[in-house]
């Protein structure tokens, strides 16, 4: 690509996501004057395992402008977007993707992580890693291999993904929104009494819920959790098993499980259920099984295939391959993803300046990083 094509691309991009940020929520722009008027960032290195999108783009143009120095690494080559990484590389940072993507990150020696599944520091504590600061996590799949960790951790990790701005907005409306649109782009159909199932009740899962049933199915929950289980039925919802699930018209997985559903679930599964992940994980759904037990695999759009099993009278319809949709397909409002990203970016600066006073491990997400955030957004929908 020529650098006049490459120019037009950018273009196009920054009048489409960037357009739409600066003109209707320009947060990021707000929170880059106030870093740089401190000038709390200008000599940190920070690594950055993420999903490498167009809004990961607009955060990392807002960071470029503090003078701190980008390490990013893909947490999920199906949600890189090359136009994108050009992008950021060209404001300056330092853009990895492939197998040795989080492995180059850790080589440049950043202070402060914020991670994505617990990916990266899960490779920097293997290789005996020194020298960091402090790190954030943003996933509960990410979380709970931090605690899962026998020995610990030598330095501080904010947990973001427990956050309310995080749990409560991007999880449970951004991604509950994320699916509805990623499903009226995939089908088209009314879902008023079909039956469809979430599986995993987690704030993510309850976000999807409430906002499927806006369009009128009827919405069971499965959950191996009795107190998520309980929680589901006061909210309104049939609790219900895998295999009923397997006999739903759609299911979204929201677990961050690898291998949840396997092949007891295909062999289970109704005719033309369609299968939706918006967990961390891309093999939440055993794609790699469902293709050894098919005799053919068609695409129907760019983000939809048709499984045809052994029994030519059944198939199965896959979203993203499997890939969190919401994301792949960048669908919802980006509101609340700029939200959460402007809360992990105030983490890494609250993690440079504070790191000495944080406890190893575990530490909750500070109040005053979240106030921060409400206040710079409630000023731009003209609350405050």
């Amino acid at each position: 690509m020529t650098a006049e094509e490459r120019e037009i691309e950018w273009e196009i991009m920054e009048s489409t996501v960037f357009k739409t940020a600066r003109e209707s929520f320009p947060i990021m722009d707000r929170l880059s004057e106030k870093l740089s008027e401190r000038g709390t960032l200008a000599s940190l290195v920070l690594g950055w395992n993420c999903h490498l999108t167009e809004i990961t783009a607009l955060a990392v143009k807002a960071l470029a402008a503090t003078g701190c120095r980008l390490l990013m690494s893909e947490c999920n080559p199906a949600t890189s977007e090359e136009q994108s990484i050009d992008y950021m590389r060209e404001c300056g940072a330092l853009v990895f993707t492939g197998e040795n993507a989080r492995s180059k990150v850790l080589e440049a020696g950043p202070q402060v992580v914020s991670d994505t599944g617990f990916d990266l520091l899960s490779a920097y504590l293997e290789t005996g890693g020194s020298g960091l600061l402090g790190a954030s996590e943003i996933t509960t799949s990410g979380i709970q291999r931090l605690r899962r960790l026998r020995q610990g951790t030598d330095f501080p990790v904010i947990n973001l993904n427990d956050g309310i701005i995080k749990s409560r907005i991007e999880n449970f409306h951004g991604v509950g929104g994320g699916v509805v649109e990623s499903l009226s782009r995939l089908v088209h159909r009314d879902w008023g009494g079909a039956r469809v199932a979430v599986v995993g009740y987690g704030m993510v899962g309850q976000g999807v819920a409430s906002y499927l049933r806006r369009l009128g199915p009827r919405v069971l929950i499965v959950d191996s959790d009795p107190v998520a289980r309980l929680l589901a039925h006061y909210d309104g919802y049939e609790i219900a098993s895998l295999d009923e699930a397997a006999r739903c018209e759609l299911v979204v997985t929201a677990t961050g499980r690898r291998g949840l559903i396997g092949e007891d679930f295909f062999a289970r599964a109704a005719n033309s259920l369609i299968l939706l992940n918006v967990g961390h994980w891309p093999d939440e759904i055993d794609v790699k099984k469902l293709k050894q037990i098919c005799s053919k695999v068609e695409a129907i759009g760019p983000d939809l295939e048709r499984f045809t099993l052994a029994d030519p009278l059944r198939s199965l319809y896959l979203a993203c391959s499997g890939n969190p949709a919401n994301v792949a397909m960048l669908t919802g409002s980006i509101e609340p993803t700029l939200l959460h990203l402007t809360t992990e970016i105030l983490s890494m600066e609250f993690i440079y300046l504070h790191h000495r006073s944080l406890e190893m491990g575990e530490n909750a997400l500070p109040r005053s990083i979240e106030e921060e955030v409400s206040e710079l957004a409630l000023s731009l929908i003209g609350m405050i």
